[in-house]
C-alpha cells in the first residue's frame, strides 16, 4: 500500500512538472507572416488585419479598425511575442552608448 502511494505521488509530481517544461525556452510556433520572422511580426504586427503592436514583451496590441480586425493573428501575437522577446525587441527604441 505504501509503495502504491509513493508511485502515485511520483507520477503526480511528474505531471505537475510537465507543463513547466513545455513552456521553457524551447517554445516554437510557426508564424505565417513575414517568412516566419518573429522580430518583424512582433514589431510591425499585421496592419492588414487591423491591429497594431503596443508592447511585444507583454503581448499587448491595439485594434485599429474593428470591422476588419482579425483576432487569430492578434492572439498569435499575444502568445508568441512575450516568449520571443520577454524584454521587448532588442534595440527597439533603446539608446546605445
Amino acid at each position: 500500500m505504501k509503495r502504491t502511494r509513493g508511485v502515485c505521488a511520483l507520477v503526480l509530481l511528474q505531471l505537475l512538472a510537465l507543463p513547466a517544461g513545455a513552456q521553457s525556452d524551447n517554445y516554437y510556433e510557426p508564424i505565417p507572416y513575414y517568412n516566419d520572422n518573429p522580430f518583424l511580426f512582433c514589431t510591425l504586427g499585421v496592419p492588414g488585419d487591423c491591429w497594431a503592436p503596443v508592447d511585444p514583451a507583454t503581448g499587448t496590441f491595439t485594434i485599429t479598425n474593428i470591422y476588419c480586425y482579425n483576432p487569430i493573428s492578434a492572439l498569435q501575437y499575444a502568445r508568441v511575442c512575450p516568449k520571443a522577446f520577454p524584454n521587448g525587441p532588442q534595440g527597439a527604441g533603446a539608446a546605445t552608448e
